[in-house]
């Protein structure tokens, strides 16, 4: 069923409560609820997004791990909830629980999803985006190392966090949110990995070396440049990283 359909279906009383419930973390509730009728992990939350912008469908899952609600998430997936089911807009899928998880910086929410089955490959190069946006290598290592995420892909990471990485564009890889962020623990994962450190990303055509010294980062400089001339090697657009 896409969005525009749960749109003109109304929740029943117990969808209502249990979606409050969940919106007010009350675990207690949520818990003895789903006991008592397992299909509430599909109850949806619909939105409209905005003036002619496309109905918007959350469920439960979504709900726990945008929230980090470790014990609340548990009770989804224990009822029945899948952890790769996604959000809608429109007739389209959107985002994954393990995003939204991802999105909020909550890390044990994100381990509990995939413990239980997430699969971060389907959107990979966000997922490391935004490990490296929170500064978070304990996630990065384990996205790379146990679940074979590819750091090397060709494909821009879309920035779809409405309001947060305002330094960084609509498409940027994941290496240069760790240089725009200033974290050198993933920078280095991902430069071990094979990632390549004069990539630009798609809008600005910024290096990581530009993002880092944009940023102030300068402890990062080393670790992106061979030799000192770099500092003053010109993007695609004739854009130095000292300009």
């Amino acid at each position: 069923m896409d969005s525009d359909s749960r749109e003109k279906t109304p929740l029943s009383e117990a969808e209502h409560a249990f979606l409050l419930a969940l919106y007010n973390s009350d675990a207690p509730s949520v818990t003895r609820m789903l006991k008592r009728d397992p299909s509430l992990v599909n109850a949806a939350a619909v939105s409209q997004c905005g003036y002619l912008s496309p109905v918007s469908v959350t469920f439960p899952i979504h709900i726990a791990a945008q929230s980090g609600h470790v014990a609340i998430l548990q009770a989804l997936l224990t009822a029945g909830a899948s952890p790769n089911k996604k959000t809608m807009s429109g007739r389209k899928e959107h985002v994954s629980a393990l995003w939204c998880a991802m999105s909020s910086n909550h890390p044990e929410a994100v381990k509990l999803l995939l413990d239980a089955g997430a699969d971060p490959k389907p959107e990979g190069l966000q997922l490391l985006f935004l490990a490296c946006k929170n500064q978070s290598p304990e996630i990065l290592t384990l996205l790379l190392n146990t679940y074979g995420v590819n750091p090397t892909a060709e494909t821009p990471t879309t920035n779809i966090i409405d309001g947060e990485a305002s330094s960084l564009p609509d498409k940027c890889f994941p290496l240069n949110a760790a240089a725009a962020c200033g974290s050198q623990e993933c920078l280095t994962i991902l430069l071990k990995a094979g990632v390549d450190k004069n990539k630009e990303d798609f809008s600005e055509h910024f290096t990581p070396l530009h993002y880092a010294i944009k940023g102030g980062h300068i402890h990062l400089v080393n670790a992106l440049t061979s030799q000192p001339s770099d500092l003053m090697k010109p993007n695609s657009k004739g854009v130095t990283p000292l300009s």
